[in-house]
């Protein structure tokens, strides 16, 4: 696990899909490597895998529903395993935060 802070920057000029495509993940992971993240991510995909060596296979979202098509179980099952696997990752960063001091 490696974890990446961004400089600090307006909300109004910066969400958070446009500081994921400025952090230039190709330049810290692996082509092997495999990131967790949530649905939000998935319209700026497309801009941190162009003309890299990352693809999709790179990054894991939860499986969205379509419209009028209820998951399967074993979608259904995949989403509360993920969402447990990123409540796990962000209570590690909640004690991160009351380790370290803010500066």
């Amino acid at each position: 696990m490696f974890l990446f802070t961004s400089k600090s920057a307006l909300c109004k000029d910066n969400s958070d899909g446009v500081i994921f495509v400025k952090m230039k993940l190709e330049k810290y992971i692996d082509k092997l490597d495999c990131i967790a993240l949530d649905g939000g991510y998935l319209l700026h995909l497309t801009k941190v895998t162009s003309n890299t060596e990352l693809d999709m296979i790179n990054f894991c979202i939860p499986i969205h529903k379509s419209k009028g098509i209820e998951l399967s179980k074993e979608e259904s099952t995949f989403n509360k395993m993920f969402g447990s696997f990123r409540s796990k990752i962000e209570a590690t960063f909640g004690e991160l935060a009351t380790t370290f001091k803010k500066l």
